[in-house]
């Protein structure tokens, strides 16, 4: 699964979401989700959250990009320096959700 978060991180940094979720969810799905027993939801949670820590992840982030294209007056390495708080939150709770699924899982659990 360490494999799949780095290929994801890196890839969510120098493309956008939709594009990679199909090059790789029917690569990933039936590898990853059927043949070694993951929670299917589990799978997708942990998919949207990596791509989008791609996409604010420096240098490439595409929404840093944006967010700087938005208004003039704010530089990229403003806008770099201000994503980096979330960017490490988001690095803290990803091994959370990783090696303890039911934190991911807690809320879908009650639509049952």
């Amino acid at each position: 699964m360490s494999i799949v978060v780095a290929i994801y991180v890196f890839l969510g940094a120098i493309m956008d979401e939709p594009s990679i979720q199909v090059l790789t969810t029917p690569i990933f799905y039936p590898l990853i989700v059927t043949h070694l027993g993951y929670d299917p939801i589990w799978f997708g949670i942990m998919q949207v959250r990596l791509l989008e820590i791609g996409l604010i992840a420096p240098p490439v982030g595409m929404v840093c990009f944006v967010v700087a294209g938005m208004d003039k007056t704010i530089t990229l390495q403003n806008v770099y320096r201000s994503i980096l708080p979330f960017l490490y939150m988001e690095l803290i709770t990803m091994p959370l959700f990783m090696f303890i699924p039911a934190i991911s899982l807690w809320l879908p659990s009650l639509m049952k």
